[in-house]
């Protein structure tokens, strides 16, 4: 490989390394630990309570 061509990979791998990180990051400073989550499924619904709340479980209705 020519020195160009290093570069360009070199460059490459940085900014996919960044992305990643970045998403990383987001993901963790965006989390909200007080939001209660509800999804269905078919028939089924289920309910999980805020991750702040440790004692508590999620239920399946």
């Amino acid at each position: 490989m020519n020195k160009l061509t290093e570069r360009l990979v070199l460059g490459a791998v940085a900014l996919v390394i960044g992305l990643v990180i970045g998403w990383a990051v987001r993901g963790v400073a965006t989390y909200n630990a007080n939001s209660q989550t509800v999804s269905s499924y078919q028939d089924w619904r289920t309910a999980c309570p805020p991750a702040s709340l440790k004692d508590q479980k999620c239920q399946m209705i």
